[in-house]
């Protein structure tokens, strides 16, 4: 949930396994001014009374058989900036006032293919947003994003609820403990979710330049796209396995099985040194990448071999290792955007 505005949303620890782009780019987070103010103390155990009424009530589930969409906001559906945008408006970027103690506008972007996504995935899951913003700038995005309620049905949960700063994972346990199996999360980061089995990551959205301004003019995020398709796969093996043997399968089980076949057999080098990277920079670095490239399947080797498959150069573009292909970091984030084997020929940089 990475956003330039940083007084509406809590930042998320930036610097775990979970955020490559981050690691690699050195674009380490801010420390919001709202981090020094005092937030509600998070619930622990069973104390789901902390929560109000309202809210436990809009979060109960249907049918089992209906599975659960938790959907992340900022770096997930929308970018937001508080800083003066200079460009045009549209439906996919609007300004919105949402804390009548501050009246400065936010100016909103829409990811490409959300409203469509999310037309397909309320046919297949219950949706809830859980967001670590605060309720008020939560309510007027999805506001915009569903106005007729169709999506979300009014199933929001806003840091103001959840009281804590970086995680979410303690509440999801308490609010949605009798639909664990049945329950898959979306968010840009899974640090927040402390890397459970059930949560969908893909790449942080980014559009509006920190300084205001004119973004960029040619986007090419299919993100989205690619998640409805391995949703959909997902949401169709659950059905398929229930009609088969007539029992559920656990989306936390199911989930983590489908990333791990993303790169099944990819024996993957990674390349951090460089001349102008320190050694514990460079290390931190290639945990980081070689946790990410763990959870999707790949094995991950500290030196080539007959049986290397890819090197990945995060620094240095010259590495050159005959018959071995070698790509550029870019390629990590294709494998976070399509939950596929990325084509090695786009991100080449010597065969």
């Amino acid at each position: 949930m990475e956003m330039e505005d940083s007084e509406h949303v809590q930042p998320k620890n930036q610097d775990e396994e979970s955020n490559v782009e981050v690691v690699i780019k050195g674009d380490a987070g801010q420390d919001s001014q709202e981090s020094n103010k005092e937030l509600p103390d998070p619930i622990h155990g069973d104390d789901i009374s902390a929560i109000p009424m309202e809210i436990q009530e809009e979060n109960k589930t249907q049918e089992p058989r209906k599975l659960i969409l938790l959907v992340d906001l900022d770096g997930t559906l929308i970018h937001s900036t508080k800083h003066r945008y200079k460009g045009h408006l549209s439906e996919d970027i609007f300004e919105m006032t949402f804390d009548d103690k501050d009246r400065k506008k936010t100016t909103v972007k829409v990811r490409p293919y959300c409203r469509e996504f999310l037309e397909a995935m309320s046919r297949l899951f219950e949706m809830h947003v859980v967001t670590l913003s605060s309720r008020g700038y939560a309510l007027k995005i999805v506001e915009h994003l569903d106005p007729e309620g169709r999506f979300f049905g009014g199933r929001v949960i806003s840091r103001d609820e959840l009281g804590y700063r970086r995680n979410k994972d303690t509440y999801f346990n308490v609010l949605f403990r009798e639909s664990l199996p049945f329950t898959i999360i979306l968010d840009n980061l899974s640090d927040v979710w402390d890397h459970m089995g059930n949560v969908v990551q893909l790449k942080t959205y980014k559009y509006f330049k920190k300084n205001g301004a004119e973004p960029r003019r040619n986007e090419d995020d299919d993100n989205l796209e690619h998640i409805e398709r391995v949703l959909t796969d997902v949401h169709s093996r659950f059905q398929s396995h229930f009609k088969a043997v007539g029992e559920y399968l656990d989306m936390r089980s199911a989930i983590a099985e489908y990333r791990r076949s993303v790169l099944k057999g990819v024996k993957v080098v990674v390349s951090a040194e460089a001349p102008w990277v320190t050694k514990p920079t460079a290390l931190l670095t290639k945990n980081v990448v070689s946790a990410m490239l763990s959870r999707f399947g790949a094995e991950v080797q500290d030196t080539v071999t007959r049986e290397t498959t890819v090197i990945v150069e995060l620094w240095d573009k010259t590495t050159r290792v005959p018959t071995i292909p070698v790509v550029w970091s870019s390629w990590l984030y294709s494998v976070l955007e399509e939950w596929q084997l990325p084509d090695f020929g786009k991100h080449l940089l010597s065969y």
